[in-house]
C-alpha cells in the first residue's frame, strides 16, 4: 500500500516517472492490477490514494499493515500531545519559580537595608538552593548580605557605582587595608583610586611607558606598587601621587608584584625569567632567583618569611627568605600554574592551572584538594580573610566561591558578558 501525505497530511500527488515504470515492469504489474491509477503515462500527475498490487498480494495482510501503521501514528499523535502538556507545566512552573525568588531576593534586600545581614543572607540563600539557582537577582542579593558593611545604611555597597575612566582594559585591581579605596591598573598606561563610598575618582597616576600589568597597596595603605610591561615596578605616595621609587632590573615586561607583610620588601617577577627581592626602603635590589620560566604570580606568606611564586615551567616554587633556598618544589600533570595566593592562617596555598583548582600544604607540598568547576581558563585564585572559602574567576564569564576544605562549589557568580 502506497500512501502520499503532505505536511498538512493531506493526500498528496506523485509524479510518474521512467524509474517509476520501470519498477512495475519488473515487479510483474500491468495497467489493469491498478484501477485507481487509470492509464499509466510517464510524466503524468495523480493525486488521491494510491495501490500497488505485486505478484503474490494479499489484501488482508495490506488492510492489517495500513491498520497498524494506523494505530502507531496515533499513539505518536497521543505522546507528542502529552509532551506538549509537559513543556506546558514546566514553563509555568518556571514562571513560578522566577517569581518567588525574586520575592526572596526583594525581602532579602529590605531586611538588608533594615540592618539584618544574617536574615537578608538566608532568604537570599533560600532562593538560591530550592527555587531558582542561577537567578541573577539572588546572587545579586548573595553577594550584597555576603560582603555589605554593618551599617548598609550609611556605607552604600561597593559595586553601587559604575566606575569608569579609564581609556583601555583593566588589567588589575586591589582594595585598600581598610577597605575605603580601590586601586585599578590598565593598559592606558595609568593606576586610579577611587573612593569606595562614593565611586568617584581620587587619583590618577601616570609616569609608565608601558601597559600595567598589575598593582598592590602597601599594608598601610599609604602607598601603591605597579608594575608593568616597561620592565619597571615603581612606587607611588598616594597622598601626593608622585613616584618614590622606580624598580629597575628586569629584562623583560613585570608580569606580578607582592609586598611583604611588613611592609619592608618588595617581590617582582618577570617575564624574563627571574623573581627579584627589593628593599622597599632604599629601592636596592636584594637578591635574584632564577626562576627557570616565565613568572606569571609570586606571595609573600602571611609571616613574611617564605616566598612563592610560579612560571610555565617548573610549576610552584617555595622559597624560604632567610636561608635563601628552594623548600619546595611542586610539579602538576599538564598545563601551568597561572595564579597562586597563602591562605591568611598560612597552612595552606592554593593555584590555579587550566580549569582545576589545586590546594597544598606549605609545609610539605602534599596536595590536599583537587577540584574542577570552571568550563574555561582560571585566571584567579584568592582565599576569603578566615581562610574558609576560595573564589576564583575565569574565561567562561563566571566567578566562584568554593569550600576550602571540601572544594566544594558554594556559589557561582554569572552576569559578565566577558572574561572576568
Amino acid at each position: 500500500l502506497l500512501q502520499l501525505r503532505d505536511n498538512d497530511d493531506k493526500l498528496g500527488s506523485i509524479t510518474l516517472s521512467q524509474n517509476v515504470l520501470n519498477f512495475f515492469a519488473s515487479h510483474g504489474t500491468d495497467e489493469e492490477q491498478l484501477p485507481d491509477f487509470g492509464p499509466i503515462n510517464k510524466g503524468a500527475e495523480y493525486r488521491g490514494q494510491f495501490y500497488f498490487y505485486p505478484k503474490n498480494f494479499d489484501e488482508n495482510i495490506a488492510r492489517e499493515r495500513t491498520k497498524r501503521f494506523e494505530a502507531e501514528e496515533a499513539r505518536q499523535v497521543a505522546e507528542d500531545a502529552l509532551e506538549e502538556v509537559e513543556r506546558q507545566k514546566q514553563k509555568i512552573g518556571q514562571i513560578a519559580s522566577r517569581a518567588y525568588a525574586h520575592e526572596l531576593a526583594f525581602k532579602s534586600r529590605t531586611v538588608l537595608v533594615e540592618g539584618d545581614r544574617t536574615i537578608a543572607f538566608k532568604l537570599s540563600e533560600l532562593a538560591q538552593k530550592y527555587v531558582e539557582p542561577n537567578n541573577i537577582e539572588v546572587l545579586k542579593s548573595i553577594l550584597k548580605a555576603f560582603y555589605c558593611n554593618e551599617s548598609p545604611i550609611h556605607q552604600p555597597l561597593p559595586w553601587a557605582s559604575n566606575l569608569c575612566g579609564h581609556k583601555n582594559f583593566l588589567s588589575s585591581i586591589s582594595y585598600s587595608p581598610n577597605g575605603k579605596e580601590l586601586a585599578t591598573g590598565s593598559y592606558d598606561y595609568t593606576a586610579k583610586i577611587w573612593d569606595v563610598s562614593k565611586g568617584t575618582e581620587i587619583l590618577t597616576i601616570p609616569g609608565h611607558t608601558g601597559y600595567i600589568s598589575c598593582i598592590s597597596f602597601s599594608p598601610d595603605g599609604k602607598q601603591l606598587i605597579t608594575g608593568s610591561w616597561d620592565q619597571t615596578a615603581k612606587l607611588w605616595n598616594l597622598s601626593t601621587g608622585k613616584e618614590i621609587f622606580s624598580f629597575t632590573g628586569h629584562s623583560g615586561k613585570v608580569s606580578s608584584v607582592a609586598i611583604s607583610p611588613n611592609g619592608q620588601m618588595l617581590a617582582t617577577g618577570s617575564s624574563d625569567n627571574s623573581v627579584k627581592l627589593w628593599n622597599i626602603n632604599t629601592g636596592k635590589e636584594i637578591l635574584t632567583i632564577d626562576a627557570a620560566g616565565e613568572v606569571l604570580d609570586v606571595a609573600f606568606s602571611p609571616t613574611g618569611d617564605r616566598l612563592a611564586f610560579c612560571n610555565f615551567i617548573s610549576g610552584l616554587n617555595i622559597w624560604e627568605l632567610s636561608s635563601r633556598k628552594n623548600l619546595i618544589e611542586i610539579s602538576i600533570e599538564s598545563g601551568y600554574i597561572l595564579s597562586l595566593a597563602f591562605s591568611p592562617n598560612g597552612q595552606r596555598i592554593a593555584a590555579t592551572s587550566e580549569k582545576t583548582v589545586y590546594v597544598w600544604d606549605i609545609d610539605n607540598g602534599s596536595e590536599l584538594l583537587k577540584f574542577v568547576g570552571h568550563t574555561s581558563l582560571i585566571y584567579r585564585v584568592v582565599f576569603s580573610p578566615d581562610s574558609k572559602n576560595i573564589a576564583t574567576c575565569s574565561v567562561d564569564k563566571t566567578a566562584k566561591i568554593w569550600d576550602s576544605i571540601t572544594g566544594t562549589e558554594s556559589l557561582k557568580c554569572i552576569g559578565h558578558t566577558g572574561e572576568v
